[in-house]
């Protein structure tokens, strides 16, 4: 196997195993609905983080374009991208595991429907921070490895995802975060669509 087989390999086995605890976290929230309603926001950003795993999958299988040879300092920055967005995904989806369901009184059930957006943002917030730092590595291994310019649009859109993150992070209002996770979706699928094109080593693309 050459260097680049051992470094996709190891990255498909790390996501691999984030998807599968994620979304399991994400069935057991469901199945537990009844009890300890999932608010709507925390679907959107299973979604988002999926579609972001899947650009850093993309990406990674067609790094043997633009990347003939691999460093120690290299790897541990790819795996270090790899591992953060992993780390959002688990942390993405409420924690019910720990949590008693008392009875199940209208009251209760609508008590828990309105705290259903608190407990998304209680490790939410986190994910989005995770995130937050991984658009900002992303930049600076866009520099490292890629020969893009700190002033590249197409890197400078990295920073503009991660000061968006960043403002939602610092907000505690519902209406702000269904704002700022609109206006997310639509960055990350420009981003990703720029990020992410049918191929890699196209002449001039990340300095080739």
């Amino acid at each position: 196997m050459s260097i680049f087989e051992y470094v996709i390999s190891f990255l498909l086995v790390v996501v691999a195993l984030a998807l599968t605890t994620m979304l399991g976290d994400l069935v057991r929230a469901f199945r537990q609905r009844k009890h300890r309603p999932v608010h709507w926001l925390t679907f959107v950003w299973v979604i988002l983080v999926l579609a972001w795993q899947y650009q850093l999958l993309w990406a990674a299988f067609e790094l043997h374009q633009i990347q003939r040879e691999w460093t120690a300092l290299e790897f541990g920055l790819l795996v270090g991208l790899t591992l953060v967005l992993c780390v959002a995904g688990r942390l993405v989806v409420p924690d019910i595991l720990n949590e008693s369901f008392p009875g199940s009184g209208e009251e209760l059930r609508r008590q828990n429907r309105e705290g259903a957006f608190h407990r998304f943002l209680f490790n939410g917030r986190w994910a989005l921070a995770c995130l937050a730092v991984y658009f900002i590595i992303g930049y600076f291994i866009n520099v490292l490895l890629f020969d893009l310019g700190y002033f590249d649009p197409t890197n400078v859109e990295d920073l503009v995802l991660a000061a968006l993150l960043l403002i939602l992070i610092c907000s505690r209002s519902e209406t702000t975060w269904i704002v700022g996770t609109g206006l997310f979706i639509v960055a990350s699928a420009v981003a990703i669509l720029v990020l992410t094109p049918m191929r890699y080593g196209i002449p001039g693309y990340f300095g080739g």
